[in-house]
């Protein structure tokens, strides 16, 4: 959950709302925060549930504190994808299930998750994540849901781009909305490029498609 939605639940239900971390191939969750032990911030998952929890750092080295990769050692693990060993070798060794997600470790053994690795645009070298921008956006007083993805660039590899879907009865200005990043975002995950558009695309199970978003609109730039 956004810590928005996190805190709103809590506040309409007065409960000790968790914000928990699940993984199918993992059978089980792998973390949850308290909102009245662990606070409530941007993709906090708190402490693992019942198994180990380590990031896998840039150089390929395995750390219980920084950020990275994470990986889980748990009991409830599968053994491997049916008949595909060429998927499962991705994603199991010695022992650890690399995620695919990216986050980091504090000294306490929290974790925060950031997004999803094969998601992250590559803007001149700044690695930049779609959730993280998203979140905010969605924390905009205009706007419904946001989805942000990476678009072609010659000079810097890639730019970041925004759809916003505006709430009813709002309007959204693109000039407002950059001048409102400026003052919550780092220069070089500013999106370049804004949609505002009626909804967006999402998957079988109700969720956003960022991939078929993407598709669709780089098809208008054409």
């Amino acid at each position: 959950m956004s810590a928005d939605l996190w805190s709103r639940i809590v506040e309409w239900s007065r409960a000790d709302v968790l914000n928990c971390y699940g993984i199918t191939e993992l059978a089980n969750w792998v973390a949850g925060a308290s909102a009245r032990i662990d606070g409530i911030a941007e993709g906090l998952v708190g402490r693992a549930w019942g198994g180990e929890v380590a990031v896998k750092d840039a150089r390929g080295l395995i750390g219980r504190v920084g950020e990275g990769e994470l990986i889980v050692k748990s009991p409830s693990a599968m053994s491997g994808y049916l008949r595909r060993p060429d998927l499962t070798a991705r994603v199991l060794a010695d022992g650890w299930y690399h995620t695919g997600d990216s986050g980091r470790i504090d000294e306490r053994g929290c974790v925060t998750l950031t997004g999803r690795i094969k998601d992250e645009i590559n803007r001149a070298g700044f690695k930049v994540q779609p959730a993280e921008i998203e979140a905010l956006l969605e924390t905009h007083a205009a706007i419904s849901e946001a989805c942000v993805f990476g678009l072609p660039d010659r000079a810097s590899g890639e730019i970041v781009a925004a759809a916003v879907v505006p709430k009813a009865g709002k309007d959204i200005g693109i000039k407002d909305l950059r001048r409102w990043c400026e003052k919550r975002l780092r220069r070089d995950a500013i999106p370049e490029r804004w949609f505002i558009v009626d909804k967006l695309e999402r998957n079988a199970r109700g969720k956003i498609n960022r991939e078929a978003v993407r598709q669709c609109l780089a098809e208008d730039l054409r």
